[in-house]
């Protein structure tokens, strides 16, 4: 949230001070960007996310089959972490 050399902040930082920061000082004016309101198809990404979980657990179980339901080597193919693979398979367990 840097707009530039001015909104700089330094640890521990002061509520007043992230105050001006966020909002603008006075002296400076209001901040240099302001966000643009959101139209209703920026609102609907509960969909998008649900739709994304369901397209990676697919694929999770597609490359599952092809490892013979190997995990150590589905978790290879696909460039993450055994311990993540199974992470993932809790929430969403393969169809049998």
């Amino acid at each position: 949230m840097k707009v530039g050399a001015r909104d700089f902040l330094t640890k521990p930082v002061s509520m007043e001070r992230l105050t001006e920061v966020l909002l603008g000082s006075p002296e400076e004016g209001p901040p240099a960007k302001t966000l643009e309101p959101l139209e209703d198809r920026d609102i609907d990404d509960l969909a998008v996310r649900t739709s994304l979980a369901r397209n990676e657990h697919e694929y999770i179980e597609y490359v599952l089959n092809r490892c013979n339901g190997n995990i150590s080597k589905a978790a290879d193919w696909l460039g993450i972490h055994r311990q993540s693979l199974q992470r993932k398979l809790k929430k969403f367990p393969p169809r049998r």
